[in-house]
């Protein structure tokens, strides 16, 4: 019978051992539960600033995603970010967990200051002070806080500086999660790159399409006011000479100058409004046709097999004003008797053909000219433009053939995408 008690002790020690196994089989999987939460925290916020970086089309719009995202990340309680505007001074650009209408819309200065540091260093730095760059904001205190500062740099320019402030009683850094910060900094310094390249790109754009305008109201407009003023000194003269019949034929041939000019303005006005009607490329370019039709009188045949097609506004209206050039240069060059359009499109690009039978020309000469055959210069940088190949094949009396050749993944941007 003596036996029956160890048995029972061993059991109970057996239960005790289970027991504390299983509490540490909880805890283990408690806290690896935990981590795992947190670390799938950790990389939907990187993911969401991976998303801000390659979405955002705006300074504004990168700036709150990237600040919010940080704030998250390190459960800050603010995070500021500043761009340069001189190297001394920084500008307020975006804040999250601080009201914006709350901070200094005024000019920071940056030196000698945990900013500063960080744009001399180009590294992160965390220390428990309050930085001059934000003391005169709400953040300004007696007791010194845990403040991170992280450079925003490009090609080892820097361009600011984003801060974020923690707890006074916040741990050091890890070195992976300073690199992570010094990556972030380090793109949206290439972010904002992108973004400046895409504005002297527009900038160019816009430049380029005044030179064209020029050259238009020159080549149209211009030449028939001339024309008129040359006619009115000929009536002038007529006048005063008593001549009726010279008179009256300068008065027959300036009142069709003045329709002339009247006919131009008109189409110029048609053209440089046809952008911003362009909802659909297939009907922008059957009216394009249509158009080209009843003022020229040649026959003109138009293709188009295309399922909807999502290309940006842009990419629309740079499609469509090569087109619209290339009919302009065979009305008034070409002498062509027919005219073809092919649009087509397969699982990577969409391809522009236009064919006549007109008089062809060098396209060798025709580049090599300065100062002339601007349109199909114009033409050409479109085409660069949007990610496009175009090319030019004519002789003479052989006619011309323009492709344009769109690759669809490459298309120069996102916004406002609707159906071609």
């Amino acid at each position: 019978m003596s036996e029956v008690p160890k048995l029972q002790n061993k059991i109970k020690r057996l239960e005790q051992q289970l027991e504390a196994a299983n509490n540490n089989l909880t805890l283990a999987v408690s806290e690896r539960t935990a981590y795992l939460a947190e670390q799938a925290d950790f990389f939907r916020i990187l993911y969401d600033i991976a998303l801000g970086f390659s979405s955002a089309d705006s300074e504004n719009k990168l700036f709150d995603k990237i600040a919010n995202s940080i704030l998250e990340l390190l459960n800050a309680k603010s995070v500021l970010i500043h761009l340069l505007d001189t190297p001394n001074t920084m500008q307020l650009k975006a804040s999250a967990g601080t009201p914006i209408e709350a901070l200094p819309q005024v000019k920071i200065q940056s030196n000698k200051c945990i900013c500063s540091g960080a744009i001399e260093q180009k590294s992160v730095i965390q220390k428990k002070i309050v930085c001059d760059c934000v003391s005169s904001g709400p953040n300004r205190s007696q007791q010194a806080v845990d403040m991170i500062a992280v450079p925003i740099w490009h090609k080892s320019r820097v361009l600011g500086v984003y801060n974020a402030i923690l707890d006074p009683d916040s741990p050091p850094l890890a070195k992976n999660l300073q690199q992570l910060l010094s990556y972030i900094g380090m793109n949206i310094g290439m972010t904002l790159e992108r973004f400046n390249i895409e504005k002297q790109k527009r900038e160019s754009v816009v430049n380029k399409e005044r030179v064209r305008i020029a050259h238009e109201l020159h080549d149209s407009l211009a030449q028939t006011i001339a024309s008129l003023k040359l006619r009115s000194q000929i009536l002038e003269k007529s006048i005063l000479k008593e001549d009726k019949k010279n008179t009256t034929n300068t008065l027959f041939r300036i009142k069709h100058g003045i329709n002339q000019a009247n006919k131009e303005i008109r189409e110029l006005i048609r053209n440089f409004r046809a952008s911003d009607e362009i909802q659909s490329l297939h009907q922008a370019l059957k009216d394009l046709v249509a158009q080209f039709r009843k003022e020229s009188g040649i026959s003109i045949y138009l293709h188009y097999d295309c399922d909807p097609l999502a290309l940006d506004m842009e990419t629309k209206t740079h499609v469509y004003r090569i087109a619209q050039e290339a009919l302009a240069n065979i009305k008034k060059h070409s002498q062509a008797h027919f005219v073809r359009i092919m649009a087509s499109a397969d699982y990577d690009s969409f391809i522009l053909l236009i064919e006549d039978d007109g008089t062809g020309f060098d396209p060798v000469k025709i580049k090599s000219t300065k100062g002339k055959h601007v349109g199909i210069k114009f033409m050409h940088e479109r085409a660069d433009y949007i990610g496009a190949q175009l090319d030019i094949d004519s002789e003479f009396s052989e006619g011309c053939r323009i492709k344009l050749k769109l690759p669809l993944q490459k298309q120069s941007g996102f916004k406002h995408v609707g159906l071609a």
